[in-house]
């Protein structure tokens, strides 16, 4: 009984991930559509692309990184706080004296956080390639001018 409990904690914790994956998409491209002058002007001011790249890249790991902690030290502690007691209720007639305790399974966690990590990696990597690309392609007010 409690195996089936595990195995829904995993799935549940996957499509957790993936739904974040989901909404960090949506952000970016958000963002990406957001910023695109802004892009344009840096260009013109003379910021190479490989470093607004690398800015940007930059400010989305550490919002990223904020978030995964956070929402580490979130779910830690709303797990500590419920689980025991969840898991003592899933056991009928179970004794009063039985202790329930949290336990972590470590190695699958950071399997899932190594999954997670590449696949942010790569929605990083996707902004790089974006910025670059929109910062080496002249600006729509400088395309058709010739200011000889």
């Amino acid at each position: 009984m409690l195996e089936s409990a595990r195995t829904a904690i995993w799935i549940a914790g996957a499509t957790t991930a993936l739904l974040a994956l989901l909404a960090l998409t949506a952000g970016l491209l958000a963002e990406l559509r957001a910023r695109r002058e802004e892009v344009d002007i840096l260009r013109a001011l003379g910021v190479p692309p490989r470093e607004q790249a690398r800015h940007r890249a930059s400010e989305w790991a550490a919002l990223v990184a904020l978030g995964v902690v956070v929402g580490l030290a979130d779910g830690f502690l709303v797990c500590g706080i419920l689980v025991p007691g969840l898991a003592r209720m899933a056991v009928p007639n179970a004794i009063d004296a039985l202790r329930t305790r949290f336990h972590v399974d470590v190695l699958g966690g950071l399997v899932e956080l190594v999954v997670l990590a590449a696949a942010l990696a790569a929605l990083l990597a996707a902004v790089v390639v974006s910025v670059r690309r929109r910062a080496r392609v002249a600006a729509p007010s400088e395309q058709g001018t010739d200011s000889r």
